[in-house]
């Protein structure tokens, strides 16, 4: 048992149930963005982004274009190619 969890276990009873799915929520995110940095999977969205102009190439969305805002917040690259809805 890690220090997170046992920190989190003393801390759930004593905040409200939104508040601590809301703190769970925001550690998720941040570990899912840590490891979609460390695995290139944002800079390889920002190339396509770049190359592509922000824009969806094919599929439902096709021409609907995106922020490098969006780009750099998610693994983009199958939304930008179109291939994310199969």
């Amino acid at each position: 048992m890690g220090i997170q969890h046992v920190v989190a276990s003393m801390i759930k009873p004593i905040l409200p149930a939104p508040v601590f799915r809301s703190l769970e929520m925001r550690k998720a995110r941040r570990t899912s963005m840590r490891f979609l940095r460390h695995n290139r999977a944002i800079d390889l969205g920002l190339q396509v982004a770049e190359r592509f102009s922000y824009t969806v190439r094919s599929g439902p969305f096709a021409g609907m274009k995106y922020t490098r805002a969006a780009v750099a917040s998610r693994h983009a690259t199958p939304c930008l190619l179109g291939t994310y809805e199969r």
